[in-house]
């Protein structure tokens, strides 16, 4: 296992032993690697659902994985913008995606 691999599958122990949630904003060395995606046919469960490919939660000192899920869009002709990573310095912080 290599020192990159190392530093992931500790922070990634790190995230899932902190579970309190939290507001404050959490910045990272690593971006934390995001699961295999797998492709496969997602119909929506009813007209006016958007499906949300991927999101991360803040996890005490860290993040945790969200997968997809189909969410109803606050209004006629919303779209979703996703969420991204954003350079701080030395780390990464997640910020959120957002209905507009």
């Amino acid at each position: 296992m290599n020192l990159a691999s190392k530093k992931i599958a500790l922070f990634m122990l790190a995230a899932t032993l902190f579970a309190a949630e939290s507001k404050a904003q959490i910045i990272v060395n690593i971006r934390p690697p995001m699961p295999r995606r797998v492709a496969m046919y997602r119909p929506a469960p009813r007209p006016g659902y958007v499906w949300i490919a991927e999101d991360w939660a803040p996890r005490g000192r860290g993040y945790a994985y969200r997968g997809g899920y189909w969410a109803k869009a606050p209004r006629p002709h919303a779209y979703y913008t996703p969420g991204k990573w954003h350079k701080h310095g030395k780390g990464y912080s997640w910020k959120r995606g957002y209905w507009r």
